[in-house]
């Protein structure tokens, strides 16, 4: 964000908490514990789908998602929620299964109900297929069958390469998390231009 509006100050504020989707979140003393040293709000990036298909499938996932995005609206009237699609998968050569074929089908639709909302859209998992199909496929984490032993880098592709359960952790690793911010960066030009909204 510096390097792309260099005179323009920021507060940034992760509120997101591991494994919870839309609905949990919305949940009054969540929304309000986690919003409570927030007084004003330009700009929200919203990313939620795998826990929620899981929970309440994919029409669900639409429902909840279009319910906080309504509840953030109504706190902060001037924010621009920005949704994002998750993560593709390298299946078969670097995934166990096709998580695709589930995932697809839910990032499709929540980049549809985007477009008809008029949201802009961080399509991460489009964004990841495409790197992956110019080659650059090393965007996820490693993993070996315990969470502890996740893994950030190539650093035991040597041993451990040829094997696709290696590389079956569905998270970001710094590379893609790059990535993601590059591709936050260019939706936030596309929409604003140069200057971004500034909290008064």
């Amino acid at each position: 964000l510096r390097r792309a509006f260099p005179i323009q100050p920021f507060v940034i504020h992760n509120l997101a908490r591991d494994g919870e989707s839309a609905d949990e979140f919305q949940e009054p003393e969540r929304f309000d514990k986690a919003l409570a040293d927030i007084s004003h709000m330009d700009i929200a990036f919203v990313r939620y789908g795998i826990n929620d298909r899981k929970r309440h499938g994919i029409s669900g996932c639409i429902r909840y998602l279009d319910a906080l995005c309504d509840t953030i609206q109504k706190r902060f009237a001037d924010v621009t929620i920005f949704l994002e699609t998750g993560m593709w998968v390298d299946y078969p050569r670097h995934y166990l299964w096709d998580r695709n074929a589930s995932l697809g089908p839910l990032y499709e639709a929540i980049s549809r109900y985007a477009r008809e909302a008029g949201r802009p859209v961080v399509d991460t998992y489009n964004r990841m297929k495409a790197e992956t199909e110019r080659g650059n496929w090393d965007l996820r984490v490693r993993g070996l069958p315990v969470p502890e032993h996740t893994i950030v880098d190539d650093s035991f592709d040597a041993f451990f390469g040829g094997d696709p359960a290696f590389f079956t952790n569905i998270h970001p690793n710094s590379r893609c998390l790059g990535l993601i911010a590059e591709w936050e960066i260019e939706q936030i030009r596309l929409h604003f231009g140069t200057k971004l909204p500034v909290a008064g």
